[in-house]
């Protein structure tokens, strides 16, 4: 009797070591593929089946995955071209590459370059400056040292940006260790990012619900006050060309000081040397180089020149016409009468109907058409002229916009000189009736009636339903006055 309880014991326990074996293949071989199909940060290049759409957005700390994704891309395709820059060139140059885009294959635009040309790889690293651009042109000849071309995307703000420093596994090699191979397909954090950014975020979503719930504490509404206004929904519209241009108009205040007015003069020295050292190196290995300035939003343009900060443009303009000829495409984004295609999505960052533009003039094997946006030291000083001139007529024959330059309770000239500006903060959606905002220095309470205001209004204050005052108890005092 005790034999037959044995046996049985040692075949139960036989079963469950089966099943427990079973249950953790299954689980290594699924996490193994999630992890190669879902390939949160671009390191196997192998598909877009599991990719969820936008999915690049639920990834922490976008300018690290980039980093990454651009590195391991490079390892993978090998590319004849690669476009070198910042996220302006990432987001605006619609190649593989691009960190926003879910593609394995080449593009449309891709394709316009002749084959030689092929693989076109965007290596444009996000929140990268000419350092940047320097290390992984060398991480690209050291996986391709028969490489055809570099096409150099130039953001002025991050030129003088001579440092680089980032934590990158795959830079400077040519191959995937086996160490970071298996850290990307089965550990637990990889197994997290699959699942947040693949089709199969619903499974997120719900065990994160489930957890808030029952440990999370729900806050009262006062504790979400005050909040960054979304720049995508701003709680006013700035109504310009026929379309909502609010952000565009923000972000350019935001940023113009940053990207271009100020610069520290070593540093930009310094920045200098390091595009000299590109420039050498591709020399150096018979390698083509076409090199852009970044068109910006004509708001920035507009702003530093009603505030007297155009000074490191022309500097910065001057010199690299006597480094190396260069395209300036500043007429694309003012001279063509499609808005669809004018559009540019925010301050500096150019949309992809910009960025399709100025790769398929790149790709055109007609010098002609190419010649119409070169600059060089024969003719800076005729270019130069001819971009301050459309830059005074766009601002002079945009009425709506002189609106904010010269007659708003903006202080452009205190902006522009500390280079302090912040999205518009939001105190109150809905407070007896108003929505509470902050604007640079000053508070602004109008009726919430309706979803928005338009800016002009609140800015020059002819809506007499608007309170303005430099403080915000003041503003909230004469709301709760309002209905005793």
């Amino acid at each position: 009797m005790g034999s037959i309880d044995i046996n049985t014991t040692e075949k139960k326990s036989k079963k469950t070591i089966k099943t427990f074996c079973k249950l953790f293949s299954f689980l290594i071989i699924f996490t193994f593929l999630l992890n190669i199909l879902a390939d949160p940060n671009r390191i196997f290049w192998f598909t877009t089946f599991l990719q969820k759409p936008n999915f690049m957005v639920y990834l922490p700390g976008d300018g690290g995955a980039s980093n990454v994704m651009k590195a391991a891309g490079i390892i993978k395709y090998k590319p004849n071209t690669v476009i070198l820059g910042t996220s302006v060139a990432d987001d605006g140059s619609n190649t593989m590459g691009n960190f926003y885009l879910r593609t394995v294959t080449p593009t449309k635009v891709d394709m316009k370059f002749e084959d030689k040309y092929h693989p076109i790889f965007n290596a444009a690293v996000r929140g990268g400056g000419v350092a940047a651009m320097h290390e992984y042109f060398k991480h690209a000849l050291l996986n391709n040292p028969e490489m055809k071309k570099i096409i150099i995307s130039l953001e002025i703000g991050y030129f003088a940006s001579p440092d680089f420093v980032t934590k990158n596994a795959f830079l400077h090699k040519d191959y995937i260790g086996l160490e970071v191979f298996f850290e990307r397909s089965l550990s637990a954090s990889a197994v997290e990012s699959s699942l947040k950014t693949s089709k199969l975020r619903p499974l997120y979503v719900f065990y994160n619900t489930v957890k808030s719930r029952l440990f999370v504490k729900k806050s009262n509404d006062s504790s979400l006050y005050p909040k960054p206004a979304s720049l995508g929904n701003l709680p006013f519209t700035f109504m310009d060309d026929g379309r909502d241009r609010s952000s565009e108009l923000f972000t350019s205040i935001m940023t113009a000081k940053e990207n271009i007015g100020h610069t520290d003069p070593i540093k930009l020295d310094e920045g200098f040397n390091i595009l000299k050292e590109i420039i050498s190196l591709a020399k150096k290995n018979n390698i083509e180089i076409d090199f852009f300035i970044n068109p910006m939003s004509p708001y920035v343009y507009s702003l530093l020149e009603s505030t007297n900060n155009l000074e490191v443009m022309r500097s910065i303009m001057y010199r690299l016409a006597y480094i190396i000829p260069y395209y300036d495409f500043y007429n694309l984004i003012t001279n063509i009468e499609d808005t669809s295609i004018n559009f540019i999505g925010q301050d500096v960052h150019y949309s992809r109907q910009v960025g399709d533009q100025i790769l398929t003039i790149l790709a055109n094997k007609d010098t002609r058409e190419r010649n119409k946006y070169i600059v060089n030291k024969k003719n800076i000083d005729l270019v130069y002229a001819d971009k301050i001139k459309n830059i005074s007529n766009y601002t002079s024959n945009n009425k709506t916009l002189q609106k904010i330059l010269y007659n708003s309770n903006l202080d452009l000239q205190d902006i522009e000189s500390k280079g302090i500006f912040r999205v518009p903060v939001i105190y109150h959606d809905n407070y007896n009736g108003y929505r509470v905002i902050k604007i640079y220095k000053k508070y602004y309470a109008y009726p919430n009636n309706k979803i928005t205001f338009d800016l002009t209004d609140i800015l020059q204050n002819t809506n007499n339903n608007i309170i303005i005052s430099e403080n915000v108890a003041d503003i909230m005092n004469s709301l709760s006055n309002k209905n005793e």
